[in-house]
C-alpha cells in the first residue's frame, strides 16, 4: 500500500509539472517583456528592472519545472520554480494569476513535503478554494448578475426556453450553485464521501 501511495504521489506531481508547463507556455506573452500593458511591480523597488530579469525568471520556471522528472533534482526543481515565480511577480504583479500562484504553492509542498504529507496538504489547498469559490457566490451580486448569466448558459445549452422564468426563480436555481460547490468542498475533507465529491469536483 505504502509503495502505491507512492507512486500515485509521483504521477500527481508529474501530472501538476506538465499542466503548469502546458499553462506557461500557453501565456507566454504575460511572462516574457511586453508593451501591450504598462508593468506594475509589486513591490517599489522592483521600479526599473530590466526585460532580463523576465526573460530569466520565465525560463527558470521552465527549467525548474522540466527537473521535476528527475528523482535526484526533484524537490530543487519545484523550489526553482517557486522562486522564479516569486520574481516574475515581483517584476509585474499582473502575474500574479489564480492558477499561477496554486501552481507555486504546490511547488513549495513538492518541494518541502514528504509523499504523505504533500497528499493531505494538496487536498486541503483544494477544499480552501472549492470552499473560498462557494462562499464568494453567497451574495446578492451573483445570484441576480453572474450567477443568472451563467445558469442562462446552461439551459440554453440544453435546449430549454427560460425566457418566461421569474426573478425569484432564476434567484432560487442561481443559489443551487455555491451550494452545491459548498457541499463538494465539505465532501471533499470528509475521508468516507472524498472519492464522490472529486468526481463531482472533476464535473464541475
Amino acid at each position: 500500500m505504502e509503495a502505491l501511495n507512492h507512486s500515485l504521489t509521483v504521477l500527481f506531481r508529474r501530472w501538476t509539472a506538465l499542466a503548469a508547463v502546458a499553462l506557461l507556455l500557453l501565456t507566454f506573452r504575460l511572462w516574457l517583456p511586453q508593451t501591450v500593458f504598462p508593468r506594475v511591480p509589486l513591490l517599489g523597488w522592483a521600479v526599473g528592472w530590466s526585460d532580463g530579469v523576465d526573460l530569466l525568471a520565465f525560463g527558470t520556471m521552465l527549467c525548474g519545472l522540466l527537473l521535476t522528472v528527475t528523482p535526484q533534482r526533484e524537490r530543487f526543481g519545484w523550489w526553482a520554480f517557486a522562486v522564479a515565480f516569486a520574481l516574475s511577480v515581483v517584476a509585474d504583479q499582473h502575474r500574479l494569476q489564480p492558477w499561477a500562484y496554486q501552481f507555486a504553492i504546490l511547488a513549495v509542498v513538492f518541494g518541502s513535503a514528504g509523499d504523505r504529507r504533500q497528499a493531505t496538504l494538496a487536498r486541503w489547498l483544494v477544499v480552501g478554494i472549492v470552499f473560498h469559490s462557494a462562499h464568494s457566490k453567497l451574495d446578492l451580486a451573483f445570484l441576480d448578475e453572474q450567477g443568472r448569466t451563467l445558469l442562462q448558459s446552461l439551459v440554453s445549452f440544453v435546449g430549454v426556453d427560460a425566457k418566461w422564468w421569474s426573478d425569484g426563480a432564476w434567484r432560487s436555481l442561481a443559489v443551487v450553485l455555491p451550494v452545491g460547490e459548498l457541499l463538494v468542498a465539505v465532501g471533499l475533507a470528509v475521508p468516507r464521501t472524498r472519492r464522490v465529491a472529486a468526481w463531482l469536483l472533476v464535473a464541475m
